[in-house]
């Protein structure tokens, strides 16, 4: 589930801006948070969008959801 981002700005000072990357899938859920994002879509193991928003926040993506992300960190 998404929800509004528990870290400040300060947590992303190491963090590069990406122009456009991919998260891939894994086995397992991981809590992942996102800044400032034009665009992310989480796919499903196919790579079809399963579900998408722009922004910040965090969420524990589940197993086997890649994220799709454009202009952020």
């Amino acid at each position: 589930r998404w929800t509004p981002l528990t870290q400040d700005e300060n947590f992303f000072n190491n963090v590069d801006w990406k122009p456009i990357a991919l998260i891939p899938s894994v086995g397992y859920e991981r809590k992942i948070c996102f800044l400032g994002y034009e665009s992310l879509a989480f796919q499903n193991p196919s790579g079809k969008a399963i579900w998408a928003t722009k922004g910040d926040g965090e969420m524990i993506v589940p197993a086997n959801v890649a994220v799709y992300l454009i202009r952020g960190k």
